[in-house]
C-alpha cells in the first residue's frame, strides 16, 4: 500500500499564493509540483474560506496562550501543596506510632464519608482486619488450663531459675504431661516477667604491647581428644570478696580437663591449670585462649613453647573464637554460681570440683548420646548401653589406638586372659547417679567404653553421633606385620589402598564368611604370602569372639568410692 504524502501548512498557503498571482496555471503548477489538479483546487478553495480568520485570530490566540500559562501555573501550585501534605502526612505517620499505642490509634477510626476504613487503617498503620475482630472471652476450662501451666512453670523457674523457655517446656511435657510448645511457653514466660538467670558479656583486656598470636581454629577440622585445649578466666563473686576461676575444657570431647581457683588475676594459676592438665591427660597439640594479659606474658609463651604446642588467640571481641570455654562458664554460673552463695573459698572449690566432677558423669536434657546396640555381646557382660558420646565414643576409639597391644594380648596369650575386663562394685550402701541406693545390685565402675567399642568394631554395629547420623568404628588388621604392636590400627585411607591390610575386620566375624577363599584371595593380592601363616593369625583373631570378658569385682567395703558416687 502506497504511502500517502502530507504537506506543511506553510507549504500549501504558498503554492495557493502562486495560483493567485495567476502567472502559471493550476495544470502547470500541479505538473512542476507532481500534485493532482484537484487537490490544488481544494487547498484553494479552503484558503478563501478561512481567510478571514486572519483579521479576527490574534485575539484568540491571546486568550488561549494566556488560558495555559494560567493552567501551568494552577498545576504548578497543586504539585506544591500535594508535595507539601505528603511531607505533612509522613511526619504524622512517623510520629503519631511513636506517642500513641494501637489501642489509642484504633480509637482514631470511624465511619467518615470522605475517608473509608481502609485508608484511614493505612495513614495510621493499622491492620485492617483487627478493626473488624471482636474478641471472644476465653472458656472458664482454657482459663483454668492456662493458671494451672502458668503455676507450674512458675514452679520450675523457681527450681531452676538458669533453663529457659525450652527445657521448661520439657520439663511440662516429660513431668507433667502437659501437652504444649515451646512458643507458647514463652509467651506465658513473657506474661510472668519471667526470664533465666545467666551471665552478661565481659571481654578480656589485653596486656599492652603484648604479643599476639593468630586464630588456628578457622575451618580446622577437630577430630580427635587432646588435639585443641580452650583456657580462660572468670570472675565468680563470692560473699563480700570473689575468686578468679581458671578452666581448661578439651575442644572435641567437651571434657573440663584442668582448673584452678585462685584469689590474683595473674599467670600463675594458670600455669598451674596448665600444668596439671598436662600431668593427667597429655599435652594438646593446640591451646587456645583470648587476648588477655595472662596469655600474653612471656612465662606463659615460653611454657607452651617448652612443650611444643601450639598457641591460638581468639581475634579482638571475638568472643564466638572460644565459645567452647564460653559456654561451659555460663553453665557453671547459671547452674552452681547464682543460685548459692559461699562465704568461703575451700567451700566455693569444693562445690566446683564437685559440679565438674558431677558434669563429666551426668546425662544433661541437651546432651548428645552414643547408642550402641547390645545384640550379640556375652551374657557375662552386663553394661549401659547408653554411654555420653562428647567423650566416651572417643575414648573408645583411643583406646584401640593407643592401646595395640590389647588386641596383641589377646592373640599371642591364647586362652590365658580374657578378651576385656570391666570392675564392678557389690556394695549394698552405694549410691547411683540417680540418688538412689544400689541394695545389692552389681554397680559397673570401669571398663565398659573398651569393651563395647570393642563388640561394635567385631560385630559391624552402627553407632550414632552426636548429630544422630550413623557411623561405624573399623579396625584395619595386618596379619603380616613383624611388630605385634603395629598389627592394629583405626581404619584410614591408606589401609584401603594397601593390600597387607584387612581395613575392617568385621568381614572375618560374619556368619557367612568362608576362611579358605578368603585366605586365597588375600594371598593374591600379596605374592610371596605364606597361607599357612595368614591362615593362623586369622584363626587367632577370630577366636576373641568366643572369649569371655573379665570381671574384676572390688570389694564391698571399699568406701572411698562410695564418697566419690560412682
Amino acid at each position: 500500500m502506497a504511502k500517502r504524502n502530507t504537506y506543511a501548512p506553510e507549504y500549501k498557503a504558498k503554492i495557493v499564493i502562486e495560483i493567485l498571482e495567476g502567472e502559471q496555471t493550476i495544470s502547470e503548477i500541479a505538473s512542476r509540483e507532481g500534485i493532482n489538479v484537484n487537490q490544488l483546487k481544494n487547498w484553494k478553495k479552503e484558503f478563501l474560506e478561512n481567510a478571514s480568520r486572519a483579521f479576527n485570530g490574534s485575539k484568540s490566540e491571546k486568550e488561549a496562550k494566556r488560558a495555559v500559562e494560567n493552567a501551568k501555573k494552577r498545576e504548578e501550585k497543586l504539585m506544591q501543596k500535594i508535595g507539601h501534605l505528603t511531607v505533612q502526612v509522613d511526619w504524622l505517620k512517623k510520629n503519631l506510632k511513636k506517642c500513641s499505642d494501637l489501642t489509642g490509634r484504633k480509637s482514631l477510626v470511624m465511619k467518615n464519608d470522605r475517608l473509608n476504613i481502609k485508608e484511614q487503617c493505612e495513614l495510621l498503620e493499622i491492620n485492617r482486619t483487627s478493626m473488624y475482630y471482636q474478641p471472644v472471652e476465653p472458656a472458664e476450662k482454657a482459663l483454668e488450663r492456662e493458671e494451672y501451666i502458668k503455676s507450674r512453670i512458675d514452679y520450675w523457674h523457681t527450681k531452676f531459675c538458669y533453663i529457659g523457655h525450652r527445657k521448661i517446656k520439657e520439663k511440662l511435657v516429660q513431668e507433667d504431661g502437659i501437652a504444649i510448645g515451646r512458643k507458647l511457653v514463652r509467651r506465658y514466660m513473657a506474661e510472668m516477667n519471667i526470664c533465666p538467670v545467666y551471665p552478661k558479656p565481659n571481654l578480656s583486656k589485653p596486656g599492652k604491647n603484648s604479643l599476639k598470636f593468630p586464630y588456628l581454629l578457622k575451618n580446622l577440622k577437630i577430630d580427635r581428644p587432646n588435639q585443641v585445649w580452650s583456657i580462660d578466666i572468670t570472675y565468680i563473686k563470692m560473699g563480700r570478696s570473689h575468686m578468679y576461676l581458671t578452666a581448661i575444657i578439651d575442644w572435641y570431647s567437651r571434657f573440663i580437663v584442668g582448673y584452678e581457683l585462685s584469689d590474683t588475676l595473674d599467670t600463675a594459676p594458670v600455669l598451674v591449670a596448665v600444668t596439671n592438665a598436662m600431668e593427667q591427660y597429655g599435652n594438646p597439640e593446640i591451646i587456645n585462649s583470648d587476648q588477655g594479659s595472662q596469655f600474653t606474658s612471656n612465662d606463659y609463651i615460653e611454657f607452651l613453647k617448652a612443650k611444643n604446642i601450639r598457641q591460638s588467640m581468639d581475634g579482638k571481641a571475638r568472643w564466638v573464637d572460644n565459645v567452647v570455654i564460653e559456654r561451659w562458664f555460663r553453665s557453671l554460673k547459671t547452674e552452681l554460681i547464682y543460685i548459692n552463695e559461699y562465704s568461703n573459698p575451700r567451700e566455693l572449690r569444693q562445690q566446683i570440683g564437685g559440679y565438674i566432677k558431677d558434669l563429666q558423669q551426668r546425662k544433661t536434657p541437651s546432651g548428645a548420646w552414643l547408642q550402641v546396640a547390645c545384640a550379640g555381646l556375652p551374657s557375662q557382660v552386663c553394661m549401659q548401653c547408653c554411654i555420653n558420646f562428647a567423650y566416651v565414643f572417643w575414648m573408645a576409639i583411643q583406646g584401640f589406638r593407643c592401646h595395640n597391644n590389647f588386641f596383641h594380648l589377646c592373640l599371642d596369650k591364647g586362652d590365658i586372659i580374657p578378651t576385656g575386663y570391666i570392675i564392678t562394685w557389690k556394695n549394698p550402701d552405694v549410691k547411683t547417679k540417680d540418688g538412689m541406693v544400689a541394695g545389692g545390685k552389681r554397680v559397673l565402675i570401669d571398663g565398659q567404653q573398651r569393651v563395647t567399642a570393642l563388640m561394635a568394631a567385631i560385630s559391624g554395629l552402627e553407632v550414632l553421633d552426636d548429630d544422630f547420623n550413623k557411623d561405624r568404628i573399623k579396625i584395619a588388621f595386618n596379619p603380616l606385620a613383624t611388630d605385634p604392636t603395629k598389627r592394629f590400627e583405626v581404619q584410614d585411607a591408606s589401609h584401603l589402598k594397601d593390600k597387607k591390610w584387612i581395613p575392617d575386620i568385621s568381614v572375618l566375624f560374619k556368619p557367612d564368611f568362608k576362611q579358605r577363599a578368603f585366605e586365597n584371595q588375600y594371598a593374591a593380592a600379596n605374592e610371596g604370602v605364606d597361607l599357612d601363616d595368614v591362615s593362623e593369625e586369622l584363626t587367632k583373631l577370630k577366636a576373641i569372639a568366643n572369649r569371655q570378658i573379665g570381671v574384676i569385682e572390688l570389694d564391698h567395703r571399699c568406701q572411698r568410692l562410695e564418697r566419690q558416687h560412682c
